[in-house]
């Protein structure tokens, strides 16, 4: 079952995003964004396992990804969560 982060989860991966030097969340969306206006490849996202529906979920509403690949494990689990 996923938990909602607390206090200390935050400040973890906000100090994790600080020292992160390779690719961020702007990188993914103007790539994601250049595709539809130029028809390039764009991201894709191959997600294997459950435990990735949430961050899948999150990165689809955030329109990050242009194509998805799943396992079933994840894509049930997308499914009960939009349900």
């Amino acid at each position: 079952m996923l938990r909602h982060p607390n206090k200390a989860d935050r400040e973890y991966v906000e100090a994790v995003n600080k020292r992160w030097t390779g690719i961020k969340e702007p990188h993914f969306r103007r790539c994601a964004l250049r595709v539809r206006e130029n028809n390039l490849p764009g991201v894709t996202v191959v997600a294997v396992g459950a435990v990735r529906a949430q961050i899948v979920l999150q990165c689809l509403k955030l329109g990050l990804i242009n194509h998805l690949i799943l396992d079933t494990d994840c894509a049930d689990e997308l499914h009960k969560m939009g349900s």
